[in-house]
């Protein structure tokens, strides 16, 4: 077990970084060695989310502390780049035929680039869609910086993001039992939405982003993705978007896509071009879970063509619903485990703790999160579903969501992260070339090749559309690369 004393050793190769620059903006090259501490309670898994060790009891026997998150075990010792602050916002129902519409002032002046009215991500950003959205804006924060580093050596491309959030979520879907049935009480921070009786929000953060190099681009349209980035993939007829007509689902896609995947594609190219290397023009991306693969230490590997596409390998998280007949579920925790997590990260708890569910009490304390059931490998916390055994309480919980093995090019990048006092912290690692069709090559880094990455982040318990967003900032353009040591 790791205590909370223990700073991991140089667990990687030792790298040299290089900056982030903003479109026509060159950055002084500064370098920072980072090692990050690890600081994991747990009960017997490198990757428990944690609490301080000094929790307060309360007067019904649980606890209330503030807590961590740590799922930095194993991440590469760094020497980064300087570090850059790009702004993310809130991007309503702005859309890739909007920005090119009579609509959009800038309308005109697309093809100079988003530079010219806002400066990429510095001067108001927030602007963009600001009053073109069909309810109100969620979440309540205008902007969000995210701070980025990179960095690479022989082998990998390495990226640090940061950014601010209250509170973390961990936890994506829940079940409440009620006394003789699990019922599910979560839902989702959207307008309209408000918990009473027992709902609680429970959405996970995530952050995504999409990069292509510097010589590729979508191929249609007088939108670039270096400069428009994700908006490049949102059109007006996706969901919840103004032409959506609510009767399938449609998500992002490319307007040189298939013509049966959106109203706004042409058909000039498809998946089946990206998967057979006929084309390079796609948005690789990145699509980080604080639920569904942080504890993992993976993330969903993908690209935006027909759609926004899973790269081809099984897919590792799943979710659980009640047995229509026996109103049982799939998976528990395993009562072992829950003794120990308990035991080492709410001491002075009086409840019962060897038990299959979340206690009611530790929940509220980890800030309405309950750990994702991971049902094998190293940080096993789960056991098949057994009634005849399982024992919890009226007002425990099980979250909905579990995860597998992670396996194949859908895992290709790793993703360690922590939150602590309201900052969520994430290093990327992937090999600079997988041999992947679907994957961008990043060896041309080492060379002065520039790629553009765009960046989006959810938090406070929202999905689909409520999110920040940034424009493209730009990596390796023009040779400001410090060199990789041998």
């Amino acid at each position: 077990m790791m205590n909370n004393e223990k700073l991991y050793d140089a667990l990687g190769p030792e790298v040299e970084a290089f900056p982030f620059k903003r479109r026509a903006t060159v950055l002084a090259v500064l370098l920072a060695s980072t090692v990050l501490t690890t600081g994991c309670l747990s009960s017997g898994s490198d990757n428990d989310p944690i609490v301080d060790d000094d929790p307060i009891d309360d007067d019904d026997g649980g606890t209330a502390s503030a807590f961590k998150v740590d799922f930095m075990t194993g991440a590469p010792t760094v020497t980064w780049g300087e570090a850059e602050t790009v702004t993310a916002f809130r991007p309503a129902q702005a859309s890739y035929e909007y920005l090119d519409t009579g609509d959009h002032s800038g309308a005109g002046m697309l093809t100079s680039g988003c530079s010219g009215c806002h400066d990429t991500n510095a001067n108001n950003p927030s602007q963009v869609g600001a009053e073109r959205d069909e309810a109100a804006l969620t979440p309540s924060e205008e902007t969000v910086p995210i701070t980025v580093q990179a960095a690479y050596d022989a082998e990998n491309f390495y990226l640090k993001a940061s950014w601010d959030t209250p509170r973390p979520g961990i936890t994506h879907d829940l079940f409440r039992y009620d006394g003789s049935a699990w019922e599910k009480v979560s839902m989702y921070n959207e307008p309209g939405n408000e918990p009473t009786g027992n709902q609680r929000f429970s959405a996970e953060d995530r952050f995504a982003l999409m990069f292509m190099p510097a010589s590729q681009d979508i191929g249609v349209g007088d939108i670039s993705f270096h400069d428009g980035g994700c908006f490049t993939t949102c059109h007006e007829d996706m969901d919840d978007m103004p032409e959506w007509d609510g009767s399938t689902a449609t998500g992002k896609y490319l307007a040189s896509s298939s013509t049966a995947n959106g109203d706004y594609a042409d058909g000039s190219s498809s998946d089946a071009a990206v998967l057979d290397g006929t084309t390079d023009s796609f948005p690789d991306m990145w699509h980080f879970r604080g639920a569904r693969s942080a504890i993992i230490n993976t993330l969903t590997d993908g690209y935006v063509m027909d759609g926004r596409n899973n790269d081809d390998s099984p897919n590792f998280y799943h979710a659980q619903n009640p047995d229509d007949t026996t109103g049982d579920l799939e998976y528990m925790y395993d009562a072992t485990w829950m003794e120990g997590f308990i035991a080492d990260n709410f001491p002075d708890y009086e409840g019962e703790t060897r038990v299959n569910a979340l206690p009611a009490a530790v929940y509220d304390a980890i800030e309405n999160n309950a750990p994702t059931l991971v049902t094998a490998g190293d940080n096993q916390n789960a056991v098949a579903f057994d009634a005849a055994t399982a024992n919890f309480e009226e007002g425990d919980y099980i979250p909905r969501r579990w995860l597998s093995e992670e396996t194949g090019s859908r895992t290709d990048v790793k993703a360690y992260s922590a939150w602590e006092d309201g900052t969520w912290t994430v290093i990327f690692e992937r090999p600079l070339d997988t041999g992947n069709e679907d994957d961008h090559a990043l060896s041309g880094i080492a060379n002065g090749e520039g790629f553009s990455f765009a960046f989006a982040a959810h938090q406070d318990n929202t999905v689909h559309r409520w999110h920040h967003v940034t424009f493209p900032i730009t990596v390796g353009l023009n040779g400001d690369i410090v060199p990789a040591a041998n």
